[in-house]
């Protein structure tokens, strides 16, 4: 029997980064997910922008390393799709906040 508690070594994904994430998913109304979309996240104060996300086949993205404050979050969305294309988040440190930009339409 151990009568001892174990010292379990902290991974480097649990360890504080001091900074934040940003998550969100595009669909449209009727479900249907947007694959492939651009993503920007851009800090209005200090003019930091983060490019290089995109939405998957479930039309879900993340956006990681983000400093705290602050952040636009904006969809390159295709010009058949219309809706909101930026939402506004604010960014915590070691937290994970989620952007709303759906539900889109597309025009017929």
């Amino acid at each position: 029997m151990i009568t001892e508690q174990m010292a379990v070594s902290v991974l480097p994904w649990q360890a504080q980064s001091g900074t934040g994430a940003v998550v969100g998913r595009l669909c449209l109304s009727v479900g249907t997910a947007l694959a492939g979309v651009p993503i920007l996240a851009r800090n209005p104060a200090t003019g930091e922008r983060v490019t290089g996300a995109t939405t998957d086949a479930t039309g879900w993205f993340g956006v990681a390393d983000l400093r705290p404050g602050l952040w636009l979050i904006e969809a390159d969305l295709p010009k058949q799709v219309v809706g909101k294309r930026q939402d506004a988040v604010e960014v915590t440190e070691d937290g994970v906040v989620e952007a709303s930009l759906s539900p889109l339409l597309q025009r017929r």
